[in-house]
């Protein structure tokens, strides 16, 4: 038996020796049947590519576009590859094939992998209409904005829309009849789809009734009153404390002047005042603030720690006549001794003056402020100045003084029942140096750089665990050429429209959320203002425009009138609206003032003349008639123009004829309106003309350019009541650039539509009349 092993285990041995060797079998041909994943975002990170087949070897390799990759073997029908970052860094297809090596062998046939370019991300820059009156049918709007794709989807409240691409920066959706039953807001956001992608930030659309519509629901001023025929005052601490007494350059009381300051203001629209207190010491109204002892007059606040008992008594009233003339209130309560470690004395300033206010239904918003005692402004690490009594310098960063009184103040409120909602602090917003977060060696600063404000306050709710919703930021935005605080930093400069749009959506976007309260509670140009380079009026016009295009609440313009007469007469300090002194006089600032406060049509089309716009084209949803012409108007043409850039890129020219009875008209399509119902309307005009030849005939005579609204019934045919409203202006009217002119009206009781209408009248002139319309509405 053990023989018998022997040769069974040689036999085979000796068997394969015999007539010399033999080839070894052949490798197969591999296939691919898939791929695994079969795409990947370009950009990606590395990964392991499953490639499926069959006829896989354990010598089999996986070749990228001929290159070999490092390949694992799992069974005769599965191989991974690993793909590195680089391989997948641009955006292609690849072709995926497995070798197998002799002999026999071979390549398999390519099966491709694509390497996909990230969708972008959607953001949103207008909607038009901004508003849809309720009850209207299924509405399309029009979304403008950037990285929109053949796949963007338009969500209305978290809904998806009909959505229809019309290219990069423009989409069209239809909002369903159902979904516009009821007045309110709701939130549009642009979805793309993955790899890449995202969703938007929100834009408001508005839900309006048939009547029309406001540009803001807070029309604000902040309010330092005037004491007319007096060189200075009323500062806020003379207001609460001289409510009662006589003041012999207005002939009242004082408590009578400010109601009828408040009327004068209500009437052009204003619903809302930022009103600041700030602490003071017990010396004289007249002392002036120096530096070490930096006392701080009673005219501007109250008493600290403990305000007396007059303040106390007074302020009330105060309260009770804004609530009564239906106005609110933005209060600001500043204390510069933010340097007190956390003090019986702040709970005793703020204590007397929140249990007085806190619960008054005239208070919409309370902003704590100030600054420390005394402040080093050199950088030595030696105090040489008096802190100021303003926005609190949440740039110091998380562990300063004033980040930390911000957030006791809140959090103190809050122990007193105040709804958080009523709770916030002033950021400062558009400083380029604080907003690139700009190094800095001073002493007084967190971690060796200044910090964003609207992240501070954003930081400071978040410690308090105070919900999104219940949130309110306070931007105080001045408006300023880009570059204007760069600090020495690189900056490439901007103008001071585009640079605050920028900055807003920005902090938006470090908000990060929909469901917060924004508003712009202090807002202007920032001095010293250059009025050849940016007015205050522009400032103005532009921050409204900026209030509706993010969706805030409003805002309350700096100021209402300047508190002493050399700061009135100084062209560097920026407009007030009314110019100290006995007169009612007011300043060119007054006209956005009274644009921003009116009731406005609900939508006029086309209003700015960009839709279908090409240069000398006809406007569309605009008639044109006369022996003249009518064109669109390139702005952009024109060194400086357009002179605040959301008016947008065009305008519409009307020119006479050769006759001296020359008519041209322009007529909007025809809007629906509320009867009996007071309205404003505004249009941006240019014009300039001189030699009318009857300067003191009858207005109907003279040459001149006219803002015409026109009524209309339910049936289509003219109010039987009033056919129209004329308002003309003539050449001692004439404009140095673009000018705003609000008109207001008020409906006929039959009235169902109007149409706005532009005339010029050359009546006898001797050369024809050019005027350039923008920015109606």
């Amino acid at each position: 038996m053990q023989t018998l092993k022997l040769i069974s285990l040689v036999l085979p041995i000796t068997l394969s020796g015999c007539g010399g060797s033999s080839s070894p079998p052949s490798n197969p041909v591999p296939s691919i049947t898939s791929l695994s994943p079969s795409s990947v975002p370009a950009g990606g990170a590395a990964f392991t590519l499953a490639v499926n087949g069959n006829s896989f070897i354990s010598t089999s390799t996986v070749q990228w576009n001929g290159s070999s990759q490092t390949t694992a073997y799992v069974s005769a029908t599965q191989l991974t590859a690993s793909i590195t970052a680089a391989d997948i860094a641009a955006a292609g297809n690849v072709n995926v094939t497995v070798v197998n090596p002799s002999p026999g062998g071979g390549s398999s046939g390519a099966a491709s992998l694509a390497i996909i370019a990230p969708n972008p991300s959607p953001i949103i820059s207008s909607v038009s209409p901004s508003s849809v009156a309720v009850g209207s049918p299924d509405t399309t709007i029009t979304i403008s904005g950037t990285g929109f794709i053949t796949s963007s989807v338009v969500n209305f409240n978290g809904q998806e829309l009909k959505t229809s691409f019309g290219s990069a920066s423009q989409l069209s959706a239809v909002i369903r009849a159902a979904s516009l039953t009821a007045i309110g807001s709701a939130l549009l956001t642009v979805s793309n789809p993955g790899p890449g992608g995202g969703v938007s930030l929100a834009s408001t659309i508005q839900i309006v009734g048939m009547g029309g519509r406001y540009r803001a629901a807070d029309v604000g001023l902040w309010a330092y009153f005037d004491d007319r025929g007096y060189p200075s005052g009323y500062y806020p601490g003379q207001v609460i404390q001289n409510w009662d007494q006589f003041d012999s350059s207005v002939g009242s009381t004082v408590s009578q002047e400010i109601s009828l300051q408040l009327d004068t203001m209500h009437a052009m629209g204003v619903n809302t005042i930022t009103f600041d207190l700030r602490t003071s010491d017990n010396v004289s109204p007249q002392t002036i603030s120096t530096f070490p002892a930096c006392l701080v007059t009673p005219a501007v606040g109250f008493q600290y720690p403990q305000p007396t008992s007059t303040e106390l008594t007074n302020f009330p009233k105060f309260l009770d006549m804004v609530q009564y003339k239906g106005m609110k209130i933005f209060l600001i309560l500043d204390n510069v001794h933010m340097d007190e470690p956390i003090s019986s004395n702040w709970q005793t300033w703020l204590g007397a003056i929140l249990n007085v206010a806190g619960s008054h239904p005239a208070i919409d918003l309370i902003m704590f402020g100030g600054d420390t005692h005394l402040v080093d402004t050199n950088g030595d690490g030696i105090p040489d100045a008096c802190g100021i009594p303003a926005e609190p310098p949440l740039w110091s960063g998380p562990t300063e003084p004033p980040y930390l009184y911000v957030k006791w103040a809140i959090g103190y409120a809050l122990s007193l029942g105040i709804p958080a909602r009523k709770l916030s602090a002033e950021c400062i917003v558009g400083s380029y140096n604080i907003e690139v977060q700009q190094p800095t060696a001073s002493p007084g600063i967190t971690g060796g750089h200044l910090w964003r404000t609207v992240a501070m306050l954003k930081s400071i709710f978040d410690t308090l665990a105070i919900p999104d919703a219940q949130r309110t930021y306070a931007f105080s935005i001045f408006e300023q050429n880009k570059c204007r605080y760069a600090g020495g930093l690189p900056c490439i400069d901007e103008r001071a429209d585009i640079w605050a749009d920028e900055t807003v959506a920005s902090e938006m976007n470090i908000i990060g959320t929909t469901a917060a309260r924004v508003v712009f509670a202090e807002i202007g140009n920032s001095p010293p203002v250059d009025a050849t380079i940016w007015s205050s009026q522009h400032a103005l016009e532009n921050l409204i425009a900026l209030i509706e295009k993010y969706g805030i609440e409003g805002g309350c313009y700096y100021l209402w009138a300047a508190p002493d007469n050399n700061s009135d007469s100084d062209p560097a300090g920026g407009l007030p609206i009314k110019h100290r002194g006995l007169n009612w006089t007011y300043t060119a600032s007054q006209k956005e003032l009274l644009d921003w406060g009116g009731y406005h049509l609900i939508s006029i089309p086309n209003p700015s003349f960009e839709d279908a716009a090409v240069n000398g084209g006809s406007p569309l949803n605009w008639g044109i008639f006369g022996d003249g012409s009518g064109s669109l108007y390139l702005l952009t043409q024109e060194l400086g123009q357009p002179e605040v850039a959301t008016r947008g890129n065009f305008a519409l020219r009307l020119v006479n004829g050769t006759f001296q009875t020359s008519t041209e008209t322009a007529t909007s399509l025809r809007v629906g309106v509320l009867s009996s119902t007071a309205y404003t309307t505004t249009a941006n005009l240019r014009f300039s003309f001189s030699g009318d030849p009857n300067p003191n005939g009858t207005p109907s005579s003279r040459p001149q350019i006219s803002m015409i609204i026109v009524y209309y019934t339910a049936n289509g045919s003219p109010s039987s009541v009033r056919t129209s409203d004329v308002f003309s202006w003539f050449q001692e009217n004439s404009t140095s650039g673009f000018a705003t002119f609000p008109v207001q009206y008020t409906t006929p009781s039959d009235a169902a539509f109007v149409a706005i209408q532009f005339e010029v009248l050359r009546n006898d002139l001797p050369v024809p009349i050019t005027l350039d319309i923008d920015n109606v509405g």
